[in-house]
C-alpha cells in the first residue's frame, strides 16, 4: 500500500533537500501513474520523463526548464 497513485508532481531542487512544486504532469483520480524515470540532455538542456500511464503505456514528456515558474 502506497497509496494514491493519481496524481504525478514536478519539482525542483537548488540542493537537493529543499524542493519547490512547478507543477503536475498527471492528475485523475482513480488512475495509476507509476516509476516515473527522467533525464537531462547534455545538448539541449531539456529534461525527458517517462512514466507507466495506467499499465497500459509508457508516456514521454519532454519539458524545457528554462520555461518553469522560478
Amino acid at each position: 500500500g502506497w497509496g494514491d497513485r493519481g496524481l504525478l508532481n514536478l519539482a525542483v531542487s537548488e540542493d537537493g533537500l529543499n524542493w519547490r512544486p512547478v507543477g503536475e504532469l498527471e492528475k485523475d483520480p482513480g488512475a495509476e501513474f507509476s516509476y516515473p524515470a527522467m533525464i537531462q540532455d547534455p545538448a539541449t538542456g531539456l529534461v525527458h520523463i517517462t512514466y507507466t500511464w495506467n499499465r497500459q503505456r509508457i508516456k514521454h514528456v519532454v519539458i524545457d526548464p528554462n520555461l518553469l515558474p522560478r
